[in-house]
């Protein structure tokens, strides 16, 4: 390693990158202020030139060996948003937004300008509604980033070159499925890049999980990390009817009565799912419903499958 190279930088100067990752190691060059370039299309690294702000847009981390940890911007398609009339929902995308404009508070009291939500419960119950709620404000109002985390170790490198270039970016980031990061020491990486000696300022992170129990205590229970833990649960008939009434626009007022009775116990997605096969396919809506109830209802396993009648199967195999 050249002495050009140095593995912890001091917080009085500023370095410029690449930026490159090594036996558990930052490595970055001593120089001027790094700056956004972009070494491919949508592939970020910072380079001693072009100057530019990274564009708002959402990021993965991702590791190229010849400009060690980049951000490479994901395109991303999502159905339309509707905010749905739900208080947890509501409270928690207000909260978000509340969130960006107090950094002043916390700086005056001595805190960092971050906070954290995790988010449980059954899969399809919108969790993902409320993140792209608050992605959409990020991103469209105050200009900011969406970073996918799927590796904490990685995603806390690129946060920290982030904060070297631009220190004040409001920053999301977004690690759906938290418990599925955990294992191969995964979950010390994780609690390093919530509350670490990083220490990332003007980030919110959002977390979703349809397992809490798989998740340590030390996830659940603790403020700094996760100061926001909220249950979100299959939605009730005022929100099913506020959703139909905006993706069915079309139903008679009787009709939206009888759907909104026949999807009860329906998530967000069953709910999407009785939409596209009625109105889009043509399906009968009593028979979608018990269909949709029946899967509800079953638990799947391999132990469930019947021998095949035809195909590949062999001697009774």
């Amino acid at each position: 390693m050249s002495s050009d190279w140095i593995d912890s930088p001091d917080e009085d100067e500023v370095y410029a990158a690449p930026v490159y990752w090594k036996d558990d190691k930052t490595y970055v060059p001593k120089g001027s202020r790094a700056h956004w370039s972009e070494v491919e299309e949508g592939v970020f690294s910072q380079f001693y030139s072009s100057g530019a702000k990274l564009p708002s847009g959402t990021y993965r981390c991702v590791m190229r060996p010849d400009h060690g940890i980049c951000l490479q911007k994901v395109e991303s398609k999502s159905d339309e948003l509707i905010l749905l009339p739900d208080n947890v929902s509501g409270n928690l995308i207000s909260e978000a937004r509340r969130f960006w404009l107090a950094g002043d508070e916390f700086r005056k009291r001595g805190f960092l300008h971050k906070r954290g939500f995790l988010l449980m419960g059954p899969a399809g119950c919108g969790k993902t509604c409320i993140i792209n709620q608050v992605a959409d404000y990020v991103l469209n109002e105050l200009g900011g980033l969406v970073l996918l985390v799927t590796e904490p170790a990685r995603a806390e490198l690129a946060l920290a070159a982030l904060r070297q270039v631009e220190p004040e970016r409001a920053v999301l980031a977004v690690m759906e499925d938290i418990d599925s990061m955990l294992g191969d020491e995964q979950e010390e990486r994780l609690l390093s890049f919530l509350d670490g000696k990083t220490q990332i300022d003007h980030v919110l992170f959002i977390a979703t999980t349809n397992y809490p129990e798989r998740l340590d205590p030390r996830f659940l229970s603790r403020p700094s990390r996760f100061d926001r833990v909220e249950v979100i649960q299959a939605p009730g008939a005022e929100v099913r009817r506020a959703y139909l009434e905006r993706r069915a626009s079309d139903l008679p007022a009787d009709e939206l009565d009888r759907w909104v009775e026949a999807s009860d116990g329906f998530s967000i997605a069953h709910l999407k799912e009785l939409i596209l096969a009625v109105k889009c396919l043509g399906a009968d809506l009593n028979e979608t419903a018990e269909r949709l109830k029946d899967g509800l209802k079953q638990k799947h396993t391999s132990e469930n499958f019947t021998r095949p009648r035809m195909g590949f199967a062999r001697n009774g195999r």
